[in-house]
């Protein structure tokens, strides 16, 4: 199942984040979050249920509309904010990456793989590529095998600057 054409440009798995008021609250439900191009050359961001076939999000995006950061004062999960510079617009997700026991969320080393994520989904949406250079994909891939922390064409004052 799923939608056919090219594979997506990135995946990060995340669920969904509700706010009610100032409090953030998780879905269970295990989710993926991909930016892919289209023929016509216009990025999708989609956001899926792992046990749907189809996207639940769809939305088309265009470079430095949207930004993925970290919500640093989030301590019990990797939590983000997709914000929208044309509107306030605002989605949140956790992340639901495989990482290792007893990780401590406050030490770099130990959130490195998703703060490596975040970097490589803004520079995804910032930076596209040419439409129809089929773009290579990265992460999950068919039936989600992939590695999904690979950072590619990252330079490292970009890092340096999400980082800070």
């Amino acid at each position: 199942g799923g939608r056919s054409g090219p594979r997506p440009l990135f995946t990060f798995k995340v669920g969904k984040l509700t706010l009610q008021g100032s409090t953030l609250t998780p879905q269970s439900r295990k989710g993926e979050l991909a930016l892919h191009q289209s023929e016509d050359g216009l990025m999708h961001l989609t956001w899926r249920d792992l046990a749907a076939s189809s996207a639940e999000d769809d939305l088309i995006i265009f470079p430095q509309e949207v930004a993925l950061k970290r919500i640093e004062a989030c301590k019990d999960a990797y939590a983000m904010v997709l914000s929208w510079t044309t509107s306030s617009r605002k989605l949140f997700f956790w992340s639901q990456e495989l990482r290792k026991k007893g990780a401590d969320l406050s030490k770099p080393e130990d959130v490195a793989a998703e703060d490596a994520l975040v970097t490589k989904f803004n520079d995804v949406v910032d930076n596209p590529p040419a439409p129809g250079s089929g773009g290579g994909g990265i992460g999950g891939g068919v039936g989600g095998a992939g590695t999904g922390g690979t950072i590619g064409g990252l330079s490292q004052s970009n890092y340096n600057e999400l980082m800070s």
